[in-house]
């Protein structure tokens, strides 16, 4: 990739878009359309989320965020969101958001990093140190569950 992409934390003014890019980069993958319509967590990030919001920009537009928030243990952060402008897949966004929410883990004091993603972003996170520790009940069936332990 070419461009530079610039990381920034979320702002309340970035909430309507960050809920766009959400829901049309789950329904980029052509499955469970209709059920994600009526979805309201599909099309938004909660506003208590927004201190763990890290955005991914090009030339000013919105590309991608992920949502890092510590986890029930102190050592364990759960990477909740992680998406990206389906036309902007595969230019490496999606690795430094994963990073630059791995460096925020870190700095929660976190020693692993958890994720229940869907069947399409396994190998995804798996390429990125992943491994997957069992599945996880959704609102769309079981999904992989993988974590990265930081050492």
């Amino acid at each position: 990739m070419n461009a530079h992409i610039n990381l920034r934390n979320a702002s309340k003014t970035d909430l309507p878009g960050l809920g766009i890019l959400k829901l049309n980069s789950t329904m980029a993958w052509g499955k469970y359309k209709d059920e994600l319509r009526e979805l309201p967590e599909a099309r938004c990030v909660p506003e208590v989320h927004l201190n763990h919001v890290i955005i991914a920009e090009l030339a000013g537009r919105l590309v991608g965020f992920t949502t890092i928030i510590p986890g029930k243990h102190t050592t364990v952060a759960e990477l909740e969101d992680l998406f990206v402008l389906p036309s902007q897949w595969r230019r490496g966004i999606g690795k430094h958001l994963l990073r630059a929410a791995e460096v925020r883990a870190l700095g929660l004091g976190a020693t692993s990093v958890h994720v229940v993603a869907n069947e399409y972003a396994q190998l995804f996170y798996e390429s990125a140190g992943y491994v997957l520790v069992g599945t996880a009940h959704t609102d769309f069936g079981l999904a992989p569950e993988l974590r990265k332990n930081f050492d």
